[in-house]
């Protein structure tokens, strides 16, 4: 055999064994492909009830200008050896009263057990109702408040969307209906199947009062 042919073949030898191992190689990862797709998805579970909740309400009257509750939603942590942050969201839709061209106001907020929304200024929400001859006034209105408590205890606790009119004056206030939703959780999850331990939970969020 001369010394061109050899080296021909000798390539030739290569350029197979390359590809053999490609098509290896590829068969390799199809299979593993097969057996471990690429996207894993795993389903999300709560670590214990009460993790979200929610309520609907129809033609509430708001008649006092002491906050009074709209909406109300219980959670029990009982049995828990942890505190749960709970952030509390309400809205309402308002119906304008129509009475006259003096601005009538009414606010609304959240609060929690014995606190009610007077004690969270800052998630109180105010609207002005008025009704001035000639001019197309709004006959709705929407409001919406929330807020996340902090360092809820291992017990039962019950969330308040509420609302009251800032002047004992003003006509009583139809919400013509209304919905709010609490969402508890612990300060720290498990993550990759460990559990990180959880420190003491602040009694108060920085703006709180």
């Amino acid at each position: 055999m001369n010394t061109r042919s050899f080296r021909l073949l000798v390539t030739w030898n290569v350029i197979l064994t390359v590809l053999l191992l490609i098509a290896l190689a590829f068969v390799a990862v199809s299979a593993q492909a097969a057996n471990d797709p690429p996207v894993k998805v795993y389903t999300a579970t709560y670590a214990h009830g009460n993790g979200i909740a929610g309520t609907a309400v129809n033609d509430k009257t708001i008649s006092s200008t002491t906050f009074a509750d709209i909406l109300t939603i219980s959670v029990n942590f009982t049995g828990q050896t942890h505190n749960h942050y709970c952030v509390m969201i309400g809205s309402a839709n308002l119906i304008n009263p129509a009475l006259g061209s003096t601005g009538h106001r009414y606010e609304f907020g959240v609060g929690y057990d014995a606190n009610t929304a007077a004690s969270y200024s800052f998630s109180n929400m105010q609207v002005e109702f008025s009704d001035n001859a000639g001019v197309d006034d709004l006959s709705y209105l929407p409001v919406t408040s929330n807020r996340v408590f902090g360092a809820l205890t291992p017990a039962a606790h019950t969330l308040r969307f509420q609302g009251r009119k800032l002047a004992a004056g003003s006509p009583n206030l139809t919400v013509d209906n209304a919905s709010a939703t609490a969402i508890c959780f612990k300060k720290y999850q498990t993550m990759l199947g460990a559990s990180e331990p959880e420190g003491p939970a602040p009694d108060n969020f920085a703006n709180d009062q």
